[in-house]
């Protein structure tokens, strides 16, 4: 694993710009005060050698033992890929339907509808172990899905869920996560938002944090990497 600090954002195009579609990180739609704050914001990327047997388990094994370390430490946050019409049973089913381990444990689900008249539903929900890989098949889908680690802080209800989609999101043929937005509104504190990464056909995991985290996330991961044996 190779972890990459970055101190500013501002000057993290590798980090900002990569793996997305350019929508998503936008800095020209941002203010003169927006782009100061994301230049006080720093990111942090764990890559994983493309060559070794064991990339997908180092990975699942960082990214579990870092946000789901304790009761409330991260959540997983998921919308529907575009606005769709309304329906009865697609809004009883909601966006986690057919996930036992998140719907057993602590999530909600809401459906935003728009001025057109068409929804999107989105869900929230409580990583833990038991729903880990059930969470991460959403992380994998990053233009709709990402983490926020908040080992102090509980981000948790539906109020936060449906301001998260309406002011967090690009709504045009596919409803994208505008990570830009995102960083800007929850990266504080001891908060962090975690994205998931595609490298050479490798995963990877990025981090947008306070720059004063930076340092102990770091560490972290290193300590998790080591007391893990890989």
């Amino acid at each position: 694993m190779e972890l990459r600090p970055y101190r500013s954002l501002l000057s993290a195009c590798n980090l900002t710009t990569a793996y997305r579609n350019p929508r998503t990180f936008d800095l020209a739609e941002r203010t003169e005060d927006e782009k100061r704050r994301l230049g006080e914001l720093g990111g942090l990327e764990a890559a994983f050698d493309a060559k070794s047997l064991r990339a997908n388990e180092q990975f699942d094994v960082l990214l579990e033992g870092l946000l789901c370390n304790g009761p409330g430490s991260a959540i997983t946050y998921v919308h529907e890929h575009r606005a769709l019409p309304q329906s009865k049973l697609r809004s009883r089913k909601g966006v986690f339907f057919g996930k036992k381990h998140i719907l057993a444990g602590r999530c909600i689900q809401v459906e935003d509808t728009g001025e057109d008249g068409d929804s999107v539903l989105a869900g929230i929900a409580v990583m833990s172990k038991a729903n880990f890989k059930e969470c991460l098949g959403f992380l994998t889908q990053s233009f709709r899905s990402f983490a926020v680690y908040c080992p102090e802080h509980d981000v948790f209800s539906k109020e936060w869920l449906l301001e998260n989609i309406r002011r967090r999101t690009i709504r045009a043929a596919w409803v994208e996560v505008d990570y830009a937005r995102v960083v800007l509104d929850l990266c504080r504190g001891q908060q962090a938002v975690v994205r998931l990464a595609l490298e050479d056909d490798t995963p990877a995991f990025q981090l947008f944090v306070p720059t004063v985290l930076l340092d102990s996330l770091a560490a972290k991961l290193t300590r998790l990497a080591r007391d893990s044996g890989l």
